[in-house]
């Protein structure tokens, strides 16, 4: 999957910056979407070539996330190793695994520009 795919459907992100694990190489970079008072989703990617190494979205009381599974091992190694549990997704919320990225290309599309700023969400 590439971030083009999915860059269409969440509109202006909220931020950009290098990621700062190693799990994903020395190009990877995270951007996320949402309001000032929410979290709509988020992604890592190469920033040369755009592949995304993780997809998350969180929608009303749920949260999915797809991990690229050629790097979904040293993802799951630096979690291991940094204490993290890569199931806890805050507040209460335990992420959900979807494995085709179809599937996250798709619950993309659902999110409109209202979500971005309904404090609610």
């Amino acid at each position: 999957m590439n971030i083009l795919e999915i860059l269409p459907s969440l509109g202006e992100s909220r931020g950009t910056s290098r990621f700062e694990w190693t799990c994903w190489g020395e190009h990877a970079q995270y951007i996320d979407w949402g309001g000032e008072e929410n979290h709509i989703a988020s992604a890592v990617f190469d920033r040369t070539n755009g592949q995304i190494f993780c997809v998350e979205l969180f929608t009303g009381t749920a949260a999915v996330r797809y991990l690229e599974p050629d790097f979904q091992d040293s993802f799951l190694a630096e979690c291991r190793a940094r204490d993290i549990d890569p199931e806890d997704a805050g507040e209460g919320m335990t992420y959900t695994a979807v494995a085709d990225p179809q599937i996250i290309i798709a619950l993309v599309g659902t999110i409109t520009e209202s979500m971005n700023n309904d404090p609610t969400r």
